[in-house]
């Protein structure tokens, strides 16, 4: 008899509903790899509803942050490559990831591509409960659609998700759609649990580290204003509810003195209460042997090669300085 090869045959396809279809469902194809993969490489989050300026960049946080939890995986952030024609039949040269592929030490032909898209099925109104409790604004039900890319734009994986929003549902100011956050864990949970082994994994140190939520004081609302702009053209205890919220989403325990010290700091990586030897809580490294470092995971993609490493901090006070870091 002949052997049907794994890329022929093996797709996995696994369809969970939870509390009837389609209010909660869970829906994954993959082909697994013949071999481990380079890179990931992460695309910004897709949105495909309404929403204020910064929800791609939220969202895209809530991928980068479960890939950085979950995983050790290889990860570039969407900062650190370009792809220049996402429809291309050939990514390889529609991106600049082999130039990335010779800085960073690692294959082009074998990275993949990770695209995100989140949307939403509305609707309006409120919801009232029998005792005459009134929950929020309804949203209807929220689509993620996850999908893993070859350098061929072949699709090698897909994961979809549907998560019913609860309008009775306990909010944070910094969130307005918590639910979309569940769905994307919910997603990338299914993805990691299907193919743990896609991707090659680096020894970083175990560091409690964030992106310096700034960056998201640059996105821009439909008039062209930057987050920034606005915020320069508040004052007082409204301004600082306003800069405090929006950089609340990417570190949900930074104080209003700490958003305040941020926000004039570039993109980097900043320690929580468990940095590297050497530094402090609180020092931000936004660069590593003069190259400039946006997140988590290119830090530690920095650090995993364990050599001894020149990185560029802004401290606690805002005084820059380069520290050498042992491994």
């Amino acid at each position: 008899m002949r052997r049907i090869s794994i890329v022929q045959c093996a797709l996995i396809l696994i369809l969970i509903c939870v509390a009837g279809c389609p209010a909660k469902t869970l829906e994954v194809r993959l082909i697994p790899p013949a071999s481990t993969f380079d890179v990931v490489a992460v695309m910004p989050v897709e949105i495909a509803y309404a929403a204020a300026p910064g929800e791609s960049k939220r969202r895209t946080h809530d991928v980068l942050s479960a890939l950085w939890r979950q995983t050790t995986w290889r990860v570039l952030s969407p900062q650190q490559f370009r792809i220049l024609d996402a429809q291309s039949p050939d990514l390889l040269t529609a991106s600049d990831l082999i130039l990335r592929g010779r800085d960073l030490g690692f294959d082009a032909r074998r990275a993949i591509v990770l695209k995100t898209r989140v949307a939403m099925a509305e609707a309006t109104g409120r919801a009232e409960t029998s005792d005459g409790g009134v929950g929020h604004d309804y949203q209807g039900r929220i689509d993620v659609h996850v999908t893993l890319l070859g350098m061929a734009s072949q699709i090698l994986g897909e994961v979809h998700v549907i998560e019913q929003n609860d309008p009775f549902a306990e909010r944070p100011e910094y969130d307005e759609l918590p639910t979309v956050s569940v769905a994307l864990e919910r997603a990338l949970n299914a993805l990691l649990e299907a193919c743990p082994s896609c991707i090659a994994t680096i020894p970083r140190p175990d560091i409690d580290v964030f992106p310096n939520p700034a960056s998201v004081l640059l996105e821009r609302d439909d008039a062209g204003r930057s987050l920034r702009q606005i915020l320069d053209a508040t004052s007082g205890p409204e301004r600082d509810a306003m800069l405090w919220q929006a950089m609340q989403y990417f570190r949900h325990d930074i104080t209003l003195s700490q958003a305040k010290r941020l926000a004039d700091v570039p993109p980097g990586a900043c320690f929580g209460a468990k940095p590297v030897k050497g530094l402090e809580p609180g020092d931000c490294v936004i660069a590593a042997e003069g190259i400039g470092i946006d997140g988590p995971h290119a830090l530690g993609w920095i650090l995993s090669r364990g050599e001894q490493v020149a990185l560029t901090i802004v401290d606690n006070v805002g005084t820059s300085r380069i520290v050498l870091v042992d491994p």
